[in-house]
């Protein structure tokens, strides 16, 4: 028989309030509370009246109300049927406890959801519990993992030191060795050396060659009675018999304050033992070498001493306020002053009156540590004359040290010859004027010859219509040439008027090669290498184009007719040095005109621009092609120069400003 609905609404709240370890809460389906047990007030601390009509939010710790973890729980319930989860929740006085929660949905007898039922229970201890396993199991895990480190690292440490290490126990029994040991020692392996007596590990001797007793053995004393050891020469035999010195330290193990043992650091000393010997063979070397320094010393004592005496170069040691501390015989022998009238005092009751100021200066740079090389003044000499000095000096150590030559003869010497050579070029500029106006005068006369004999002709009365028109075009052609002549001339002595215009220099070189071209013959080949259509020149455009026709027509007779002519055009940042002048930095084009003919004689090169100078024959040239040419660079403002192989060609570059 079933119980009245009061009955059993009252049965199931004395269930309800009978559970006080944990909380049950009744919400409706908006999570207001509509039930709260006495295990809910003991748990959380708020009282029924407190929370009834209320959200079950307050139950929650901030973030998760921040969440809407309610709502969550909610729908999650409703999803699943029953939701469980266990986090942090709060306490009516703001304490934080762990608990496990689980949240069951009430529906009616339709299935209609009526509220929700949650059961919380408080795990603060056993999650406290919990987390401490945890966290004493991370610990175990690290301090495990860092004793494994350790142990690596230790390993690691000894066998990247360069000692050896040895350990014992009582017994002498080998427990841990370093790979410096086993390398020490001759072993491939650690297995050969541990578990072995110590004995049958470190083959011990004395320097000597003779046995070592065991008990006399240092290490044996250390492990069994706890006897410190240091020894600084010792001998032991590897594996293979080989001995080596050794220095090692013996240190006793002493676990819970029971000696267990010895620890033996080794060094071998074979390095040090043969630096010792060869120190000893250097420091008997060292004190022969210094027994012949001294003798070297008081030799080259000797000698400095007789080229102090002997010297004809004037020698003085002075202080930097200019004093003579002292000088060699060859001051008096050059000057007339006793040595005694010159210690003691500067040289400027010496100097030349025009030389004080230069050489003040030049004393103002030695005191400076600048030394002085081939500084030149005059000195008064006894007799009331000058000598022309030529001076060396350095700064060394608060004092100046001084060479003087006397360069009097020297510079009269030189003079002379200067004015024998200004002599001489004045001859040989007669020379070449004579040459140039006997060259010219020649190649007038012959002009003049022409056009005097065509005059002739045509003054006869009985001369005909065709000849008289022949003579008349010769006298014309005659003069053309006379006036072509006239412009070479001006040309070399950079005298004609040029009207110099900014061109585009792959163009004009273009418009010379097909003027050229037929002039060439068929089996000249020509071929152009030109800068872009941005490569330009100022000169006169009318003598450039002629200078490129005479390099050109050069370049077909060097050849003989057949050949490669190769005109080539380029920017450059300097002109280089030519002709014995500096190189010129800037912005130039360089035009060359390369042949593959005969080529030009070394003994020719320096003469081949000089006016009338020319290696075809009679009656072929004038001489004045290259000369024009050369006028022209230099009237430009630039050069012009050659290169050339005897049998492999000449290439002549022309130099023009940017």
């Amino acid at each position: 028989m079933g119980l009245e609905p009061s009955a059993s609404a009252a049965l199931s709240r004395w269930i309800i309030d009978s559970a006080a370890d944990f909380a049950i809460i009744a919400t409706d389906i908006h999570g207001r509370v509509t039930s709260w047990s006495r295990g809910a007030e003991a748990v959380l601390g708020w009282t029924e009246a407190e929370m009834l009509g209320d959200t079950a939010d307050r139950i929650f710790i901030p973030e998760d109300q921040a969440a809407g973890r309610a709502a969550i729980e909610m729908r999650g319930a409703l999803e699943t049927g029953v939701g469980t989860d266990e986090r942090w929740h709060l306490r009516k006085g703001g304490e934080r406890f762990w608990a496990n929660g689980e949240l069951t949905p009430l529906r009616d007898d339709d299935g209609e959801v009526l509220g929700f039922v949650k059961v919380l229970r408080d795990r603060t201890r056993q999650h406290e519990l919990a987390m401490l396993r945890e966290r004493e199991a991370v610990e175990i895990a690290d301090t495990e993992r860092a004793l494994r480190e350790s142990q690596t690292y230790l390993r690691l440490l000894l066998d990247s030191s360069a000692e050896g290490f040895y350990a014992v126990d009582r017994e002498g029994v080998t427990r841990v060795t370093n790979a410096a040991f086993l390398r020490m020692m001759g072993f491939q392996h650690s297995d050969e050396a541990i578990g072995r007596k110590l004995h049958d590990v470190i083959h011990h001797s004395h320097p000597d060659g003779s046995a070592f007793p065991a008990s006399d053995c240092p290490l044996y004393r250390c492990a069994r009675e706890g006897v410190p050891a240091h020894i600084v020469d010792d001998v032991f035999h590897r594996v293979d018999g080989r001995p080596i010195p050794v220095e090692y330290w013996a240190t006793p193990i002493v676990r819970d304050g029971v000696l267990d043992g010895a620890i033996c650091t080794f060094l071998d000393i074979s390095d040090r033992k043969l630096a010792e010997a060869e120190r000893a063979s250097a420091q008997s070397r060292l004190q022969e070498m210094y027994a012949t320094l001294e003798a070297l010393v008081q030799a080259r004592t000797r000698e400095r001493d007789t080229i102090w005496q002997v010297s004809k170069d004037m020698l003085g040691v002075a202080d930097f306020d200019g004093v003579w501390l002292s000088v060699n015989p060859a001051w008096t022998a050059i000057l007339g002053w006793p040595v005694e009238e010159l210690v003691g005092r500067t040289s400027e009751w010496l100097e030349h009156p025009d030389d004080l100021e230069k050489t003040r200066a030049e004393m103002q740079s030695l005191a400076a540590g600048r030394p002085t090389l081939a500084f030149e003044n005059r000195f008064r000499t006894a007799a009331g004359d000058y000598r022309d000095l030529s001076w060396t000096a350095v700064p060394m150590e608060g004092l100046l040290y001084c060479v003087t030559r006397d360069v009097t003869e020297q510079k009269r010497g030189l003079a002379a010859l200067a004015r024998a050579e200004e002599a001489l070029r004045q001859s040989q500029k007669l020379e070449a004027v004579g040459q140039l106006t006997g060259g010219v005068a020649h190649d007038f006369n012959n002009l003049l010859t022409i056009i005097r004999s065509s005059v002739d002709f045509l003054r006869r009365s009985d001369l005909g219509e065709t000849r008289r028109l022949r003579y008349i075009e010769a006298i014309s052609d005659t003069v053309e040439r006379a006036s072509k002549l006239t412009g070479q001339l001006l040309a070399f002595a950079r005298r004609q008027p040029l009207k110099p215009s900014v061109f585009d220099v792959g163009q004009q070189v273009r418009s010379v090669v097909d003027l050229i071209r037929p002039l060439m013959g068929a089996r000249i080949q020509i071929e152009c290498e030109l800068c872009g259509p941005a490569c330009f020149a100022e000169a006169d455009i009318s003598q450039f184009e002629t200078a490129l026709v005479n390099l050109s027509v050069n370049a077909r007779d060097a050849m003989n007719g057949e050949g490669r002519l190769t005109f080539r055009a380029e920017e450059v940042s300097s002109v280089p040095s030519i002709r014995g002048h500096l190189t010129a930095d800037g912005h130039f084009i360089a035009i060359s005109v390369i042949d593959t003919g005969a080529g030009i004689e070394p003994s020719r090169l320096a003469a081949i621009f000089e006016p009338f100078f020319t290696t075809k024959e009679v009656g072929k040239g004038t001489g004045l092609g290259l000369s024009q040419v050369f006028g022209f660079a230099k009237q430009s403002g630039g050069e012009i120069d050659v290169r050339s192989v005897p049998g492999q060609g000449a290439s002549f570059t022309l130099y023009l400003p940017r």
